[in-house]
């Protein structure tokens, strides 16, 4: 695989910076750098780490089933801030365990291949925006299932949502698949991420 070069990486901040702005959409980002690559040419990580402020997340895409945003160290920071407000039944999950579900695994079922060969390749996209969460903590109950979550909403609901459409685009997908809030689960009545509410 050929590295990327510095002035594709200075352009892919810069049309970073441009989605930040509302002046690109996400998916317009996206086409912009690939059409800037070399044959061949990857851009896992357009946004080095060192141009990332506190608060937001390292831009860290994996798939694991699901499609995920990683937590950045300053996420959990933020969580384990905000956990003072949480009940007493409320257990935090682990700072590794913290991420933003982009896709679910029912959608994804169909192109788990491609997913992982794009990955292996390392040519799939990664999420270079700028990501922070709210400070609005959100109980999510389950009576069913007797289960309770506590949530912090991510505040670019629109550049997600860009970002899942054109990553539907690439696989050959319909967009919006699904009506996501984007959000990260920091606790939960067991701290087993399996156990939270959807």
């Amino acid at each position: 695989m050929i590295k990327t070069s510095n002035v594709i990486k200075r352009l892919a901040r810069l049309a970073g910076r441009l989605d930040e702005m509302g002046m690109i959409s996400e998916a317009d980002r996206i086409d912009t750098i690939s059409k800037l690559l070399a044959p061949k040419e990857a851009w896992s990580r357009p946004v080095d780490s060192d141009d990332i402020d506190d608060g937001q997340f390292l831009n860290t895409v994996s798939f694991s089933g699901i499609l995920k945003l990683s937590a950045s160290q300053e996420i959990a920071e933020q969580a384990k801030r905000l956990s003072e407000r949480l009940p007493d039944e409320a257990i935090m999950l682990g700072d590794d365990k913290l991420h933003v579900t982009l896709i679910h695994q029912s959608i994804l079922k169909p192109y788990r291949k491609e997913i992982k060969r794009l990955f292996k390749e390392d040519k799939f996209p990664q999420f270079s925006s700028s990501i922070q969460l709210e400070d609005e903590l959100i109980e999510k109950t389950d009576g069913d299932l007797g289960r309770k979550s506590w949530r912090l909403n991510v505040k670019s609901q629109v550049e997600l949502q860009d970002y899942v459409n054109s990553v539907m685009e690439l696989l050959g997908g319909d967009p919006n698949p699904e009506n996501r809030i984007f959000h990260v689960t920091m606790a939960n009545l067991t701290g087993n991420p399996g156990d939270s509410v959807a």
